[in-house]
């Protein structure tokens, strides 16, 4: 039995997604470098700057990119493991890969949930180095990842659902199920 033409796009959109988290975790801890650099220009503008504040933000910086970037790397590795193997015909490493593609549904929204704890512009505890940071950060460098992790995550969630539907058609289905015929020794994949 041949491979069906659905398992081989889904073999490529699995790795495509694979490069693209690889590609946000980059911009997302080159971003954290960036940031970096402006609280250092943020605490050097701002007279009277309070340096348990500049840690904070530091800390909050190095947490927020970790808590993204981590599990974009984690889910990028068990995909690009996965692939050969779903091409293969393995139907745990097709399970295991729906599951790693579906993972996103739930992780998009804890990111968002944190965005919205971290407050909004301007909030009353607003002090002026918060204000001159946001000023800095708004601009430049960080709308340019802002655009690109996001254009990303969309292509991402976009092609999760297009390689979940088709590793679940039903050409890609039958080559997961192949029955091996009677006495043949079978290999598990």
């Amino acid at each position: 039995m041949s491979r069906p033409s659905q398992v081989n796009v889904a073999f490529g959109f699995q790795l495509g997604i694979a490069a693209a988290l690889l590609l946000c975790a980059g911009l997302m801890i080159a971003d954290a470098f960036h940031m970096d650099g402006l609280i250092d220009e943020a605490a050097r503008s701002v007279a009277g700057t309070d340096p348990a504040e500049v840690a904070q933000q530091r800390s909050w910086n190095v947490n927020s990119t970790l808590t993204t970037a981590i599990p974009a790397v984690l889910v990028a590795g068990w995909l690009a493991v996965l692939a050969p193997r779903v091409r293969r015909g393995s139907g745990l490493a097709r399970g295991l890969s729906v599951a790693a593609l579906a993972s996103p549904i739930g992780f998009v929204p804890l990111v968002c949930v944190g965005f919205l704890a971290a407050g909004p512009a301007g909030s009353p505890d607003a002090t002026p180095f918060s204000l001159r940071l946001e000023e800095l950060y708004s601009v430049g460098f960080s709308d340019f990842v802002a655009s690109m992790v996001s254009g990303l995550a969309m292509i991402g969630l976009t092609l999760s659902v297009v390689t979940i539907i088709l590793l679940f058609t039903e050409p890609a289905g039958s080559w997961f199920r192949r029955v091996a015929p009677p006495g043949a020794l079978t290999v598990p994949g």
